[in-house]
Formats: C-alpha cells, structure tokens, sequence
C-alpha cells in the first residue's frame, strides 16, 4: 500500500515537473489562428517584414456584402488618426460611394491596396472585416466584425487612446 502510495506521488510529480518545463518555454498563444499565413501575406503583397510589432491591422474585403462594406468605410472615414494603424483594403469596389469613402480614408490612414484580392490565397479568416491588434508580434486582439459591431471597435479604439 505505501509502496502504490510513493509510486503515485513520485508520477505526479514528474508529470508536475514536465508541465513546468513545457510552460516556460512556450510562447503565449495566438489569439488569431492565421497569425502566420497573415504575417505571410503582410510580407509577400505589401512588402512589410519587420513592420509588424506594434500594428493595428483593420482589413476590409470589399467584395463582401455592400451594407457591411459600406458601414465599415463609413466608419474608418470618420476616424482620426490613429498611431500604428494600418488599413487594408481587398479587391475593388465598382460602387462610387464606397471609391469617395476609399479616398477620404486614403488620405487620413495609411492604406495598403490589394486590388487583385491576393489576400485569396492565403487562409486569413476573411469573410468579414477584421481587426487584428498587434503588440511585441503577437495578435492581443482579433475580431470580426459583423454589422452590428462597429460601436465595438470605436470603443476598442477609444480604450486605446486613454
């Protein structure tokens, strides 16, 4: 009995001891699932390599469906200037509302273009526009944003700023 009682804490401990050792060796994981792909594409379309440590990333597909496109460029056209915030527009708009919007964000943000939707072949969650927040190189926010959600990002922008 005594001799199932050591071996059962000596294997608890060894399993304690391998947690440990795991745990101060691994890197804080990913909120954003295609953190790598995404990096990726920041690298081989717009040429940013190293220019990722401390980056807002506010990515519109324009090809996504018209209300979402329009109330996200709404949005961003009305934004201040915000410090390491990067504004990716995919694909092409043929809506002349959505090209004047294009241009009045184009001239208050720094705006990368990929208008022949490279973005495609690269597995970035994409459906929705997305925010991805990065600090040190690693994403501490991510987040869709449906329709309904812009109050959240203004908000989140807001925190930002305090």
């Amino acid at each position: 009995m005594k001799l199932l009682s050591i071996k059962t804490n000596l294997s608890i401990f060894i399993l304690l001891f391998f947690v440990s050792l795991i745990s101060c060796d691994s890197k804080p994981e990913s909120q954003y699932k295609y953190e790598k792909d995404f990096k990726n594409y920041l690298s081989d379309v717009h040429n940013l390599n190293n220019n990722i440590i401390n980056q807002i990333y506010y990515i519109v597909p324009l090809y996504s469906c018209s209300p979402c496109v329009d109330k996200n460029l709404k949005f961003l056209s009305s934004l201040n200037k915000i410090k390491n915030f990067k504004i990716i527009l995919i694909g092409e708009s043929s809506r002349k509302s959505h090209q004047s919007m294009v241009n009045s964000i184009n001239k208050n943000h720094v705006t990368l273009f990929d208008k022949e939707n490279k973005a495609q072949f690269y597995e970035l969650g994409l459906g929705k526009p997305i925010i991805i927040h990065f600090e040190n190189e690693i994403p501490i926010h991510y987040q869709q944003i449906g329709d309904n959600q812009i109050n959240e990002i203004y908000d989140y922008f807001n925190k930002l700023e305090q």
